[in-house]
Formats: structure tokens, sequence, C-alpha cells
């Protein structure tokens, strides 16, 4: 909770956990929609526990069969696995932002291929993934980051062209799936909940989900796949 570098009003409160309330897209959305300051802990295998904090919500879209796009403050972090001792892990403004998709929807690359249903971070992190997709739950996921913005003491896996995940493997299937409110101060000192510092906005998505530019790397130039 340090790395979000705010002040903690209260204790986190558990909204969602997989083995609870399973890997089920619907039961996710019923019980984080809504909410602000969502801390994502997920856990591949025995060794690889890491996730994501996002400052602002999961906002649906209206239709069901669309996806809302959006910017919101994030970051990645890993606690175990990737890094020695507990990182946190900036990645530029620019990419800092989240789509969500409806219940019959799925969030697209940027060829337009779906393959999710939620994605952070200008992709480095989806949840419910597969080509195609969404998956069947939750559970299928897809963890990457650029060389450029991984912190110094990485001890992961590397593709060939030197990017990272924090889980064992980029595409895996994640073993337990944690969604945490995590209530802060804003600068007045005054309790802020359930509300998110960006605006929510419906965007019409162009070429697929993540709208990079040109010399940006994504999932596609690291080994022709689609994502």
């Amino acid at each position: 909770m340090k790395m979000t570098d705010k002040k903690i009003a209260v204790a986190p409160s558990l909204l969602y956990k997989s083995s609870r309330d399973t890997f089920g897209y619907p039961s996710f959305l019923n019980k984080v929609t809504g909410k602000s300051g969502l801390l994502f802990a997920l856990r591949d295998g025995d060794t690889h526990r890491f996730g994501a904090f996002m400052d602002g919500q999961i906002t649906p879209p209206a239709d069901p069969t669309q996806t809302n796009l959006y910017k919101v403050p994030v970051f990645l972090y890993a606690l175990s696995g990737a890094y020695d001792a507990p990182t946190k892990i900036e990645i530029p403004k620019d990419m800092q932002q989240v789509e969500v998709a409806g219940t019959q929807g799925a969030v697209t690359d940027n060829k337009g291929e779906p393959h999710g249903n939620l994605c952070i971070g200008y992709g480095y992190l989806w949840l419910g993934f597969a080509r195609p997709g969404p998956a069947a739950d939750l559970s299928r996921c897809q963890q990457w980051i650029d060389k450029d913005h991984l912190p110094e003491g990485y001890k992961g896996r590397q593709t060939g062209q030197g990017h990272g995940t924090l889980a064992q493997s980029m595409d895996f299937t994640c073993d337990e799936m944690e969604i945490y409110n995590i209530y802060i101060y804003n600068m007045a000192g005054e309790e802020r909940l359930n509300r998110s510092d960006s605006p929510h906005r419906q965007r019409p998505r162009e070429g697929g989900m993540c709208i990079r530019r040109a010399e940006e790397h994504c999932c596609s130039s690291m080994d022709g796949r689609s994502v």
C-alpha cells in the first residue's frame, strides 16, 4: 500500500476473491463496479505474486456488447517471483488507461481482434484473455512489460526482445485473484470513497483496444502474434 504514495484512510476491504466468488466475469463486475481505488492481487503458482493498482473505477459500458476505454492513474507491482523484493513498476502517463468490456463484448487488440474482458495499462495486463477471446472466465490472463519499463533487479523470464513478465510466463492461468478497495485521503485530508479521478466516457476505438503510436512497442511486435 505504500506504493500508492497516498495516505490510507482505513484498512483495505476485500471486494472480490476468485476462490470465493468464482472467476466468472459477471461475478467480478458485480463485486467491483463503482468502487474506486482498486488493488488487483494475482497469484501464478506458488512463487509469482503481482498485480496492479488503479486510482479509479471499473466502469463497464452501458451497452453490454461494447467496451469502455478511459484514462486512469495505474501502476503495476511485483511482490515475489520476478523480483527478490516488492517492486513498483511505473508506466508512462499516456499508457495509464483501462478498457472494460460489457458482459457480451470483448476488448480488442490494435488489429481489432477480440481477446479479453479487461485490459489494464495499454495492454500490460489482460484478464479473461484468449485468441480469440474473451476466455471462458477471468483465470486466463496475459501480462508483459516492455524492457524499457522494467526496474532494475528483474530476474524473470524474457522474450527474445528482452521484454519481461511478472508471471511465470506471459500467458498464464491465474490461481487466485483478489481485488481490494483502498480508501484514501485527498489533498485536503478528506476521505475519498468510491470516486474516480478520471472522466469515464465511451470512446470509439481507433483500430482496436491499444491505440498505440507507431514507435511504441506492443505485444504484436514481440513475437508476431496478434497481441
